[in-house]
């Protein structure tokens, strides 16, 4: 991987993940994030059922579940994967699933409530209202849209308070400069435009996953087609 996983990249954006928070990663794969955390200065840990089973789960201030929850397959399983991350939450519970798209759907084969792609993998698709419904139901507790198939859930009241401020004053959020281990070729045209776009695109964006389906063009804000132009 050539840099974080979105869901990590959004958790310091946001300005809830930071060299002075603890970061565990519930379902952490081979490890991308943690390594390329702990390489920054963050305090990271993970675990995982295949790749990091003998590591243990403990409490941190963020945690994430990262594209976990869709890929297991029994409805009871998977309550239980949230409610063991959302126990080890001091702070912000980070939940990604794998939004659905009709393509994906339709080279699929039904399978208990999801599909079996045609790699004869398991995928649970959430649409945005299905995953808050759900989230809600486990951890008792109103989760925020952060952008679609990604919501952070607040076990503290000051840290929700605090994510609101930062939403709102761009000069606040915190800008992700750790990259993986790859390194890709530079790009060798301008992102002036888009740098430009981006508090712009990130509001966008924040609509997008509040309303759990794109934006028809009509709704597109004025600014954000001029900033594009």
């Amino acid at each position: 991987r050539y840099q974080l996983s979105q869901p990590t990249q959004l958790l310091m954006r946001h300005g809830v993940l930071s060299a002075e928070t603890s970061f565990f990663d519930y379902g952490c794969g081979q490890g991308d994030d943690i390594e390329t955390l702990l390489a920054g200065g963050i305090d990271a840990t993970g675990w995982d059922p295949h790749f990091a089973p003998e590591n243990p789960k403990k409490r941190a201030e963020i945690v994430n579940i990262g594209f976990v929850l869709n890929v297991i397959e029994d409805l009871d399983e998977r309550k239980q994967a949230l409610e063991g991350a959302w126990k080890l939450t001091k702070k912000v519970l980070s939940v990604a699933v794998m939004a659905p798209s009709s393509a994906s759907i339709e080279n699929a084969k039904p399978f208990k409530d999801g599909f079996l792609t045609l790699r004869n993998t398991f995928q649970k698709y959430y649409t945005q209202e299905q995953l808050r419904d759900f989230i809600q139901d486990v951890t008792n507790t109103p989760p925020v849209a952060v952008a679609p198939g990604i919501f952070f859930v607040f076990a503290d009241e000051i840290a929700l308070q605090e994510y609101k401020i930062n939403r709102y004053e761009r000069s606040r959020q915190t800008t992700v400069n750790l990259a993986g281990k790859r390194v890709r070729t530079a790009p060798t045209t301008s992102i002036d435009r888009l740098e430009k776009a981006l508090p712009i695109l990130e509001s966008f964006s924040y609509e997008i996953a509040e309303l759990g389906r794109p934006i028809h063009s009509d709704e597109m804000p004025p600014e954000l087609s001029r900033a594009l132009a």
